[in-house]
């Protein structure tokens, strides 16, 4: 019962160092839905997040014995994740379909009273999503990172191995990007 109070480092250290499977399993409790969140805006499509998710959790253990203490877990997990998005997309030569899931990941929606407005909002949810799957990945993937998972510069540049200055430019450039996208399709007024 004491490690539910541990934090994310303690807790893989149980892990790195004594193979304690519960702990392992807490861990991936308390990211479940971030990572495959993540995964899921990453990908556009749920059923391969689904896979990705899994061999994600899957690498976590693996490269359990590498993992350093002093740094973050969250980071270091979602760089993981970010791995096994890059390794499945260069698996592929031609593009993902773009999910048809009525299901979009939206936070706000469930926030929502009114019924029309958690309609019109998932339409914007689906139509960002959209336009986010169009950018390359080097763009999608800070965006992510910061407007979704509300990770810090310093934090996504750990994630991803680039320095902060390239995780500034980034998002500058994405942000850039997804506007351009908008205004070409009509949806300016979506962002």
């Amino acid at each position: 019962m004491k490690q539910q109070t541990r934090s994310d480092e303690k807790l893989m250290l149980l892990v790195q160092k004594a193979d304690d499977h519960a702990a392992f399993e807490l861990l991936i409790q308390r990211y479940q839905k971030k990572l495959f969140g993540y995964i899921w805006r990453f990908t556009g499509d749920r059923y391969a997040a689904e896979d990705l998710f899994q061999e994600t959790c899957m690498r976590i253990y693996q490269a359990r014995v590498s993992f350093n203490h002093e740094f973050s877990f969250s980071a270091w997990a979602f760089r993981i994740a970010t791995n096994a998005c890059l390794d499945m997309r260069k698996k592929k030569s031609h593009a993902m379909e773009k999910a048809i899931d009525d299901e979009i990941i939206n936070r706000n929606a469930s926030s929502c009273t009114m019924p029309d407005a958690g309609l019109e909002q998932e339409a914007r949810g689906r139509k960002i999503q959209g336009l986010l799957g169009e950018l390359p990945e080097k763009f999608r993937a800070v965006l992510l990172l910061k407007h979704y998972e509300d990770l810090s510069i310093n934090a996504i540049a750990a994630v991803l191995g680039i320095p902060e200055g390239t995780v500034k430019s980034r998002l500058h450039k994405g942000i850039k990007q997804l506007t351009v996208l908008a205004e070409k399709r009509g949806l300016s007024n979506e962002m």
